[in-house]
């Protein structure tokens, strides 16, 4: 998927810096971990992880943790999510990009992930919510020190970082 946009500098926000150089021979995936925005379009995120693909000459692949409790919905809210993400999924893989449904705890299930594929950078989206930050905090302690992590803030009209 080739991306002419470019993502505004102040929408982004470095959580890990990862060891990996571009002048290093195997250049693993990136990953973008889908959570707030769920959306393809005008999706400042997966903007961003396209472009870093390219940059790096490396696959693009999206993944969306479904978390046991999630956030206190309730089992309309998560069929009604489940039916968008059905959506999302068939509109992803037509730009022949991968799109994977994990379930568990994010803490555990991201960073097995991440080691799985041998995913060079990892970019997220951004949200405000103290649970989903703890989480992310944790994911950045659990992965390899060669992964660089992206934050992006996709979701706010001005960024709030």
């Amino acid at each position: 998927m080739a991306s002419a946009i470019s993502v505004q500098p102040g929408r982004i926000r470095v959580l890990k810096k990862g060891s990996w150089r571009p002048s290093d021979q195997t250049v693993g995936p990136v990953i973008y971990w889908m959570f707030r925005d769920q959306r393809l379009r005008d999706n400042w995120a997966l903007i961003h992880a396209v472009n870093l693909a390219n940059r790096t000459n490396a696959p693009v692949a999206v993944v969306f943790n479904l978390f046991d409790q999630f956030l206190g919905a309730k089992a309309r809210q998560l069929g009604f999510m489940l039916k968008g993400l059905r959506q999302l999924h068939q509109q992803i893989e037509s730009l022949q990009i991968p799109f994977f449904l994990l379930q568990g705890d994010a803490k555990d299930t991201i960073p097995n992930f991440i080691t799985e594929c041998g995913a060079s950078h990892l970019v997220t989206d951004f949200s405000p919510l103290r649970e989903i930050r703890s989480c992310k905090d944790e994911v950045v302690k659990r992965t390899s020190d060669s992964l660089t992590i992206h934050e992006v803030d996709a979701h706010n009209v001005v960024p709030m970082r």
